[in-house]
């Protein structure tokens, strides 16, 4: 979001000084989902939300922020339903993560644990932890946050990028041209990046052929069934059996720094769609059709639901749960009640 300030209705722009009753910001606004752009305006509101002692909700806070506000045809255009605007996390100055760390004094980190079932809600956490989630035994998953990795800082953008030095299927790696994988620090080109606009986890088409062709050798040569978009590959429900991880194939493991892997299950590598599991991976297309800074690898929202993710923005760093199913509980499971 860019903003300056200008005479109403479109007088000459006001570069410096204090504003007076007359002028008004302007901010150029960009809805990531649909892809357009427009004029709003730049105001200061109140936003609230609940301080928490990480098991229960404490007391309301409230604070200042800076907003956009634009025409709800234009904000909420091809967003989900129930939601009223969009939130920024980047590691910008106006982003919600840096104005609440200013305003209200609390650490530059932010959580995010993003929900796998329809209505259920999920949470995000603003200043750190601790991080209670409610099961059998309520857990404190602080601890699994933990021997955090560091992010990678693209030069072309701002984005949460981080190193992937391989993937796995089945405890095995797959053999993936060299350098595939790296970020080119003089193009911006390559690397993997968070992305909550991403639904499924996309590939660079040269990995995405091998990725998805070891993971068929592993599941025993089952039978595909035609896709429906936006998938390439679908089986028969019936083909897996249930496990508490999801669906019982192998697992798929990006080796990261320091040795840890995110593991995959399969909850996080397929999707019911209509009595079949689709592979919840995409394709990037041919490199014809790729901006020259893409990523290999953009890590969708599918496979980051039912995973506790904190962004620590002053060490620079990410620690992650793993898939919370496997502890009996998922995002859905906060305690949004006072006690």
């Amino acid at each position: 979001m860019v903003a300056n300030r200008n005479r109403e209705p479109c007088g000459p722009p006001v570069g410096v000084g204090n504003p007076d009753p007359r002028c008004t910001c302007i901010s150029y606004a960009v809805n990531l989902i649909s892809g357009r752009c427009g004029n709003g305006q730049l105001a200061v509101l109140p936003l609230s939300a609940n301080a928490t002692n990480g098991d229960h909700p404490l007391f309301p806070v409230s604070f200042n922020a800076y907003q956009t506000c634009a025409p709800d045809d234009f904000v909420l255009d091809s967003l989900p339903s129930g939601a009223v605007g969009m939130a920024g996390l980047s590691r910008q100055l106006l982003s919600l993560p840096n104005q609440v760390a200013s305003k209200l004094k609390v650490a530059k980190k932010f959580a995010l644990c993003l929900p796998s079932g329809g209505g259920q809600p999920g949470a995000a956490i603003f200043g750190g932890g601790p991080f209670v989630l409610q099961s059998q035994k309520p857990e404190d998953l602080t601890q699994s946050l933990a021997g955090s990795l560091p992010l990678v800082k693209n030069p072309k953008n701002s984005a949460y990028y981080f190193r992937v030095h391989g993937i796995a299927v089945n405890q095995q790696a797959v053999s993936l041209p060299a350098g595939v994988l790296d970020l080119d620090p003089r193009t911006g080109r390559g690397g993997a990046v968070f992305s909550t606009l991403t639904q499924y986890t996309t590939l660079r088409d040269d990995i995405y052929g091998k990725v998805l062709e070891a993971f068929e050798k592993a599941t025993g040569g089952v039978q595909w069934v035609k896709p429906p978009p936006p998938f390439f590959r679908c089986f028969p429900e019936s083909a897996f059996g249930s496990t508490l991880l999801g669906p019982g194939v192998a697992n798929i493991d990006l080796m990261l720094d320091n040795g840890r892997n995110w593991t995959l299950p399969g909850a996080s590598s397929l999707v019911p769609v209509a009595g079949r599991l689709c592979f919840a991976f995409q394709s990037m297309g041919s490199p014809a059709s790729q901006a020259p800074d893409a990523p290999a690898i953009i890590f969708g929202t599918h496979q980051m639901q039912d995973n506790l993710v904190q962004f620590d923005l002053e060490k620079n760093t990410f620690g992650f749960s793993g898939l919370l199913l496997g502890r009996r509980t998922n995002c859905g499971n906060y305690n949004f009640k006072s006690s």
